[in-house]
């Protein structure tokens, strides 16, 4: 189940890290995320699809993200792009790292193109009529048959992006998360009024007022038949 209907656009977040080394030369690692909160309502056995949008706007190095989550269930989920070991050639040799994906440094761009690649997408700039160029990252949440109708659980996922400075060394890492929040509910959607029991004097109004006319009629009977026998 996609969340277009459960998901907002959420608030844009970029963290840039900068670090001086030695040459005064000033070198940049960071990367964005949208939405950073996802909410959806699932049925047991049904699978919750969350898609999330990394960004790469305003850093100069190829950002490396590995992806991972925690939650207070122990629901089964899968994540895409997979983690796989990658190798890259620097100038001071062959580095092999584990990685989901990589975010190469795009800036904004006026126009979304007429055909977009599988795992792309471009979000709305918040400030600005452009659009960003972002990854996107699947997670698939399975509920299990056996969830019970009102519980609901949280899931963490966390995004944690490295670069590579000229010598090879690694930038500290910068980290962002998104909270999702799956509730359980039941597959037939119902609504009914419920009415309720008014006090039995309420309930019996009719007949005791027919009872009260009958014992009035039988009163009236009784006086005047005593008249007429005086």
């Amino acid at each position: 189940m996609k969340l277009d209907r459960f998901v907002g656009f959420g608030l844009l977040i970029f963290i840039l890290a900068t670090f001086s080394i030695e040459y005064g030369f000033a070198q940049s690692c960071g990367f964005g995320a949208t939405p950073l909160t996802a909410h959806a309502s699932a049925i047991p056995g049904q699978k919750v699809v969350v898609t999330w949008n990394l960004y790469n706007m305003y850093s100069d190095r190829k950002a490396h993200i590995v992806l991972s989550y925690t939650a207070d269930t122990d629901w089964e989920v899968t994540i895409e792009p997979d983690l796989r070991n990658v190798s890259y050639e620097l100038p001071t040799g062959i580095v092999t790292i584990q990685e989901n994906l990589a975010l190469d440094p795009l800036p904004p761009v006026e126009y979304k193109p007429e055909v977009i690649p599988y795992g792309t997408s471009y979000i709305k700039h918040p400030n600005a009529d452009l659009y960003i160029p972002a990854k996107v990252v699947t997670f698939t949440i399975q509920v299990p048959q056996d969830a019970k109708v009102g519980e609901s659980h949280k899931f963490h996922f966390v995004a944690k992006g490295n670069c590579f400075t000229g010598t090879g060394a690694v930038i500290p890492s910068v980290e962002l998360g998104l909270d999702v929040t799956i509730d359980v509910v039941p597959q037939e959607f119902y609504e009914r009024e419920i009415i309720a029991k008014a006090p039995w004097y309420i309930r019996y109004a009719g007949t005791i007022i027919v009872l009260v006319l009958i014992a009035l009629a039988a009163a009236i009977v009784v006086l005047v038949r005593r008249r007429k026998v005086k």
